[in-house]
């Protein structure tokens, strides 16, 4: 069985899912991910397992925003993996509901978050990632901020710092991504055990390394 088979069994499996007020159906475009409702519901239970299946000690990732995924990875392990959660938490636009102005807190959000799972360990990193030469040491690494080929590029050479057995890559089946992540597997073979690309929405995959 694949690593992709072994990851869809698990979410086939679970009855797991996505709390609403802290998922991407929340959000302030949220019908967007209403008018896929499936398929965003099916990542997040697909997030999950992925962390069920590798049951990483410590998670490491970049693009943290909210904390939907987070939500999802750390359920998969038990809330006992250790989370370091890096983003610029750029002030979002404002938005309006029934004509009242409404923020998008996404740092108060995830802090919410964590004190409603009564989860302590984790460590919030207000930076750009472009500012960084380095993350926090993790089993895990998740590479899920900007979806343009310099900066998924760049965040790939960033994960690497955190020492990981893993580095998991979301939104593949965005050109530029793929083809940064297709690169970067090539330039860094001698560091790459496997890449295995995972089913879910907007795609995925998971690099091993040696």
């Amino acid at each position: 069985m694949t690593l992709n088979e072994k990851i869809q069994q698990e979410a086939d499996l679970s009855d797991w899912m996505p709390e609403i007020k802290y998922s991407v159906f929340a959000q302030p475009d949220n019908e967007f991910y209403y008018s896929h409702e499936a398929g965003f519901i099916r990542k997040y239970k697909v997030f999950r397992a992925i962390s069920k299946i590798l049951q990483p000690e410590s998670i490491t990732e970049l693009g943290t925003c909210a904390g939907a995924s987070a939500d999802a990875y750390l359920d998969g392990v038990g809330w006992k993996a250790f989370y370091n959660g890096y983003d610029a938490w750029w002030p979002a636009a404002p938005y309006y509901v029934d004509g009242v102005e409404q923020d998008w807190d996404r740092y108060s959000i995830c802090k919410s978050l964590f004190k409603d799972r009564k989860f302590k360990g984790y460590k919030l990193f207000k930076k750009d990632l472009r500012t960084l030469r380095k993350v926090e040491k993790a089993d895990l690494a998740i590479v899920d901020a900007m979806h343009d080929y310099r900066n998924c590029y760049h965040d790939l050479n960033l994960a690497l710092t955190a020492e990981p057995k893993h580095i998991l890559v979301d939104d593949t089946a965005g050109i530029e991504v793929i083809q940064a992540v297709e690169d970067w597997v090539y330039l860094n073979a001698c560091k790459v055990k496997s890449m295995d690309k995972i089913e879910q929405i907007n795609g995925a995959c998971i690099i091993t390394l040696k």
